[in-house]
């Protein structure tokens, strides 16, 4: 327990990383006279300098003074992370996201932490910036990062910081020192407060910790001089990793020189990503050896509305193939001859010579996303049914007319005698279950697919070159395209106003109109025979975080909404079977070989819970109790104890709850058990339903359960 709560402080500076978007690095903090009373501490357990009777703190001996969090971690560090405080870091977001975000982070700090939800709003607010960092393996240390990992962190309230350590039962040293210990006496964090710097510093090891104040002290070099930061950056939200020392101990680590850097950069309209990247070994394609970069003409092409578009380069460098792309992007467990056969047999079973394939394929492909904007947007069925209202637009140069021409010929040829294919000219369409649809055209210079919903499809490729209202007419979208590269190997195009209606489905925006602008990211490779060298730029990394942030809360909203849905599909399956059993059990007051189904029952609660359960009463005549042998729930032989999270009802003969959202009904010589929830509290709710209809003196039960807004 003491050691999920300790790597719990770790899961809060780690959050506050990823949501970080501006702020600087945490240098020497203004002197003050006396204890702060503002906002400050967060993370992990600080110990105060009024520990009773101090005990010795072996040979730990940590600086007074620091001047910046990073020198105190040790140049061989394989992870570095600059984490600003949460307000500062989130002032580039949607108001309504960052309000989300941040009561978010205080409420997985207090279950993660296990501290009272008060406590943790103020150590959240009290935070004024922190490092992350994991030391480097050893011989005789744990292999995995995590457990190497280190905090520090700057606060200025040492009285949150002591009433933090307390809840946590740290154990209070001498020179601020401390140590938290698990049940069994096991010690699973060392720290200490430097009360004069207002830093706390904690590590999961011991050796951790001596090694991050000898850093301090100036007597081993400090990351600062490591090749591993980036100079410029260092005062900017940023993560670093040694991918070659993150792997260490494993069958094939990274080679050395494998880094990754993630720098969130302030800019005066928002904020800025620079992200570089090299990848060296046989697990990292060396991409920029055979492809160049594009100039990526074909995205302002698109028709305006799409919500996002990404432009691929497919231009092989001087004297390489096709075949040289796909051997680098196998790897070393395929050949260049094995490459070739490889492409040859797959194209010769389309009926396509690779020859014509290499001369036809142009320098670029672009992918654009549509949806219908007559249909309300719902991440909910984009994340279940992503083709439901939704399709995808891609168009690839073509730089040979006779290769193509060959090409679908051939195809033509092909399609003949398919009964799911349709060839219309120069082009096929296959329609799909659910109205969805693959159409793919043949035009000069371009084949052009369109995929998914059939009508948003059909009507993306229809506005491709003939509709003159494209990206390149909207002003906001060349003013974003002008800012980055003139030629690059990736370019992402996305909506601000999709970010702003997934984190605030209220905020009204509309994606893929003319209003607000776009933002872009950009990528570049490297030529290298060794592996993989890239970097990305762009200004939309507010959005782009923005957006993460909201899907990854989202999902975790989901999954926790379906695993309490489980309740209601259990209890609504049972109370089914129940109303069925009842029917055929012969009723006392009735003849011999009667059969009746129970009258309905009174809903419990009487109201729909609202982000709350309810306790049932067993008392007589409450809730599950009450009815008799021909009504309610006495009859149904039901009795649920439990605390419950939904309204359930049994409805015998009419004015059903399903059939008002879309559900079956039952008739007059049926009944419909139900479940109603409001999970989030927000006024709209869930329904599940099972109805049963008699037949021929049989009850016939529904073979599914009808579902409306389940994750309500």
């Amino acid at each position: 327990m003491a050691m999920r709560r300790v790597r719990g402080l770790f899961f809060a500076v780690g959050l506050s990383a990823l949501v970080s978007c501006g702020g600087a690095a945490v240098q020497t903090p203004p002197e003050t006279g006396g204890r702060a009373t503002s906002d400050v501490a967060v993370v992990a357990p600080p110990a105060p300098t009024t520990a009773p009777a101090p005990a010795k703190a072996a040979a730990l001996d940590p600086p007074q003074k620091v001047d910046s969090l990073l020198r105190l971690v040790p140049r061989d560090a394989v992870l570095v992370a600059n984490v600003p405080p949460p307000e500062k870091a989130l002032a580039a977001m949607d108001p309504a996201l960052r309000a989300g975000l941040l009561s978010e982070l205080a409420g997985g700090l207090s279950g993660k932490l296990r501290l009272a939800p008060a406590l943790v709003a103020d150590l959240v607010k009290s935070f004024e910036g922190a490092v992350v960092f994991a030391g480097p393996a050893t011989p005789d240390g744990p292999p995995e990062p995590m457990d190497r990992f280190c905090y520090a962190a700057r606060m200025n309230d040492g009285a949150l910081v002591t009433k933090a350590l307390d809840a946590l039962g740290a154990e209070k040293m001498e020179r601020g020192i401390f140590v938290v210990r698990s049940p069994k006496g096991l010690e699973v964090m060392h720290g200490a407060w430097i009360e004069g710097s207002r830093a706390l510093v904690g590590c999961l090891r011991k050796e951790n910790l001596r090694d991050a104040f000898e850093v301090g002290h100036g007597r081993a070099p400090s990351v600062e001089g490591s090749a591993l930061l980036v100079k410029e950056r260092a005062g900017d939200p940023f993560v670093a990793v040694d991918l070659h020392g993150m792997g260490a101990g494993t069958k094939s680590p990274p080679e050395p020189g494998s880094r990754l850097f993630v720098a969130l950069v302030g800019q005066p309209q928002g904020l800025g990503l620079d992200l570089r990247f090299s990848g060296y070994g046989p697990d990292f394609p060396a991409l920029g050896s055979v492809l160049d970069a594009a100039p990526q003409v074909l995205m302002p092409k698109l028709p305006e509305g799409a919500l996002a578009a990404i432009g691929l380069s497919t231009e092989r460098s001087s004297g390489k193939t096709v075949t040289d792309v796909l051997e680098v992007v196998l790897g070393r467990s395929i050949s260049h001859d094995g490459a070739q056969r490889l492409l040859k047999r797959e194209l010769g079973d389309l009926g396509i010579e690779l020859a014509d394939f290499e001369k036809a394929l142009g320098g670029e492909v672009v992918v654009g996303l549509y949806r219908d904007p007559k249909q309300p947007f719902s991440f909910d069925d984009a994340s279940d049914d992503p083709a439901k209202d939704m399709a995808a637009l891609v168009v690839l140069s073509i730089k040979d007319a006779y290769a193509q021409k060959t090409i679908f010929s051939t195809a033509q040829t092909n399609a003949k005698g398919n009964k799911k294919v349709t060839a219309k000219g120069d082009s096929f369409t296959r329609d799909s279950a659910g109205g969805t649809v693959v159409h793919i055209e043949s035009r000069p210079g371009f084949v052009v697919l369109g995929l998914g919903n059939k009508k948003v499809a059909l009507d993306a490729v229809r506005r491709f070159g003939k509709d003159p209202n494209t990206l390149a007419t909207n002003p906001a979208f060349l003013t974003a395209r002008a800012k980055e590269k003139a030629a690059s190997h990736m370019l992402l195009f996305f909506d601000p106003a999709l970010a702003r209606l997934i984190a605030d489905p209220t905020s009204g925006a509309k994606p893929g109109t003319r209003v607000g602008g776009g933002s872009m990211l950009s990528l570049v490779l490297f030529p290298s025979d060794r592996g993989l060298e890239l970097a990305a730029t762009g200004d939309g990394a507010a959005e782009l975080l923005g957006i993460g942030a909201a899907l990854a809360v989202n999902g975790v909203r989901r999954y926790t909404a379906s695993a309490k849905a489980v309740e209601a599909r259990s209890t609504v399956s049972m109370l089914a079977r129940a109303a069925v059993a009842a029917y055929e059990r012969e009723q006392v007051d009735a003849k011999p070989g009667t059969h009746r189904l129970c009258k309905s029952a009174t809903p419990v609660p009487s109201v729909v819970p609202r982000d709350t359960t309810y306790l049932p009463s067993g008392k007589p005549g409450q809730d599950f109790e009450q009815g008799d042998t021909t009504s309610g729930w006495r009859c149904l032989q039901v009795s649920l104890v439990q605390p419950i999270r939904y309204q359930y009802e049994y409805r015998a003969g009419g004015n059903y709850k399903g059939p008002k959202r879309g559900g079956p009904d039952p008739g007059k010589d049926g009944f419909e058990v139900s479940a109603e929830g409001d999970l989030d509290g927000d006024g709209k709710t869930s329904l599940f339903t099972m109805t049963g209809k008699i037949q021929n003196g049989t009850v016939v039960l529904s073979t599914q359960m009808f579902l409306s807004d389940q994750l309500e």
